[in-house]
């Protein structure tokens, strides 16, 4: 989670059991970021996901039904939310959630970071700073 500036202030990984597809696992994903940003209380957000199957979904309302229960759930999260949007992000861009995700597999954890990154995520963040501002 990053604030406008792009900045990191919450990174986590976690482990997603149980899953029967690649967007069930990412859905379970952004319940678990949508879950932390009201646990520290954000009040706006701009969900970035490099799922187009359900930013789609979502902006236009369309229930999966093969996760209904867990796309109803995020639904009703984000409208909790003073502000709350999504956003498709390519997967070239999403360099710092994919190495977040090699290193809760890799390390078999489920992490949080407050206000940092682990160093192997470091050079990501800052392309993405650079990037924006460079």
């Amino acid at each position: 989670m990053r604030c406008h500036n792009r900045l990191v202030l919450v990174a986590g990984c976690r482990r997603v059991a149980f899953s029967t597809s690649v967007v069930e696992a990412e859905a379970k994903a952004i319940l678990w970021a949508i879950q932390m940003a009201q646990a520290k209380g954000f009040a706006n957000v701009v969900l970035e996901t490099d799922s187009d199957i359900l930013v789609n979904a979502f902006t236009q309302d369309k229930v999966l039904y093969h996760i209904r229960a867990l796309f109803l759930h995020i639904q009703r999260l984000c409208l909790l939310f003073d502000s709350f949007s999504w956003s498709f992000v390519r997967r070239e861009g999403n360099k710092v959630a994919h190495e977040m995700a090699r290193i809760a597999l890799k390390d078999n954890v489920d992490d949080m970071y407050d206000g940092c990154v682990p160093r192997s995520v470091e050079a990501f963040v800052q392309h993405d700073v650079n990037s924006l501002f460079g």
